[in-house]
């Protein structure tokens, strides 16, 4: 089971690497052709606001695949966690209560 989760991990990272490294590139990119300032002449004084073109394919683009990704991890996520709960159904041999008490 142990390997089998490992493996999810390591799946997930190059996952999770790859989104992060393409929202930097994409990051990078608009800030280098759709800024109209410095980062240092923004922050000393007023900076004209930049003319960014508002696409609502784009927009809806930027939701509807995060939430395919999402969807497409949470069914190895699933499959992992229900055959980690295996100990429901094997034999209980041993019982704990316990009983706390508060201001004891």
């Amino acid at each position: 089971m142990m390997s089998n989760i490992i493996d999810f991990h390591n799946d997930i990272m190059v996952i999770v690497i790859f989104i992060a490294s393409f929202i930097a590139v994409l990051l990078t990119a608009c800030l280098k052709f759709y800024g109209t300032t410095s980062v240092s002449a923004f922050y000393t004084r007023s900076a004209p606001v930049s003319r960014i073109y508002h696409d609502p394919i784009v927009e809806i683009v930027f939701t509807v695949v995060p939430a395919i990704i999402i969807s497409i991890i949470a069914g190895p996520s699933f499959a992992l966690l229900y055959a980690n709960n295996d100990w429901l159904e094997k034999d209980i041999e041993l019982t704990v209560s316990v009983t706390g008490h508060q201001w004891y």
